[in-house]
């Protein structure tokens, strides 16, 4: 199945979205201002993209190995207090 017959893809969705926020645009917005935000719809699509890329591809950071060989920190001791 390609990218283009998906409709539960990301890829998919978001031009999904984006078709419909280019026929709200000319619906409401001047004719000015379309440029200003198809620039900024495509920022925040390519923000949404670099993100998902980002936690994707994130991996648990490793020990070193002084600090795998460490002792672990002393536990702190009881103080009496007298009433």
């Amino acid at each position: 199945m390609t990218p283009e017959h998906c409709d539960g893809c990301p890829t998919s969705v978001l031009h999904d979205l984006s078709s419909m926020f280019g026929e709200l645009m000319n619906d409401v917005f001047p004719e000015e201002a379309h440029a200003h935000l198809r620039n900024a719809e495509r920022e925040l699509l390519l923000a949404v993209a670099v993100t998902f890329e980002y936690h994707a591809n994130r991996r648990a950071p490793q020990p070193k190995d002084s600090e795998a060989a460490s002792p672990p920190p002393p536990r702190p001791v009881k103080i009496q207090i007298d009433d």
